[in-house]
């Protein structure tokens, strides 16, 4: 990693498809994950935090269908600890297929788990990870099942006990989540010993070509977020850290 010797509190990413905007509901989902020395805590509302909207039996549901709930990126390398939250809001139980995505694209379909009615269930992807084999210690994650819109919330949540930080993503169904093809977001270093790393994945089917870059409040220089994404891939980059740490 490139050290540079400036006072950096705020970055800015921008990424970008190269595709017609009429392609909108393809997804590059990203995740900006602060690896702080001191202890830092950032937290965001998972699925397991929101009151849930409870599908009762009187009501007159609509008929099942094929879902799929995707989310980012999870971590179950060194002292990361990585969970699958599941929350069935329905009536009557659901079966779950999970799937993992190495970095690299690969398919890891795990047994089914079965969701009891109006019931939570929490997924240990660690010892899924492990079982699925050392390729997919961090990857992305999704998991699909028959049934209502949304009747199955999904959650990820990623936790470094050691370092007291934990990182929660809410999972919606492809086209849900990010309407455009283009995603900006804006985050803080709150130490100087901050470690940041920007994650990019792929949750479709496609090859996608991605144009970004990473914007230091009070530095000129750009650095590139550039790459080609195969189907379900995933790309880690690390930042330039301040040479003060």
């Amino acid at each position: 990693m490139r050290m540079l010797n400036f006072p950096v509190h705020v970055v800015k990413f921008s990424i970008k498809l190269r595709r017609s905007p009429l392609l909108t509901i393809a997804i590059v989902s990203v995740m900006a994950i602060l690896l702080a020395v001191s202890a830092f805590v950032a937290k965001r509302s998972s699925a397991h935090d929101v009151k849930p909207v409870i599908l009762r039996a009187s009501q007159s549901l609509p008929p099942a269908v094929f879902r799929r709930m995707v989310g980012t990126y999870y971590n179950t390398e060194g002292d990361w600890k990585s969970t699958l939250i599941l929350n069935n809001k329905g009536p009557s139980s659901i079966s779950i297929t999970p799937i993992l995505y190495s970095l690299n694209g690969q398919r890891f379909e795990a047994p089914i788990v079965v969701v009891a009615s109006r019931s939570p269930l929490e997924l240990d992807l660690n010892a899924l990870a492990q079982s699925a084999g050392p390729e997919f210690l961090s990857g992305s994650v999704e998991f699909n099942y028959s049934g209502r819109l949304v009747e199955v919330g999904g959650g990820m949540r990623i936790v470094n006990a050691d370092r007291s930080l934990i990182f929660d993503e809410s999972m919606l169904e492809p086209g849900m989540k990010f309407p455009v093809s283009q995603l900006e977001s804006v985050f803080s270093i709150p130490f100087p010993s901050t470690e940041v790393s920007v994650i990019v994945t792929n949750t479709t089917n496609k090859s996608l070509t991605i144009d970004g870059q990473t914007v230091f409040a009070g530095l000129s220089a750009k650095f590139p977020l550039a790459c080609v994404l195969g189907s379900h891939q995933s790309k880690v980059y690390d930042t330039p850290q301040n040479s003060d740490s």
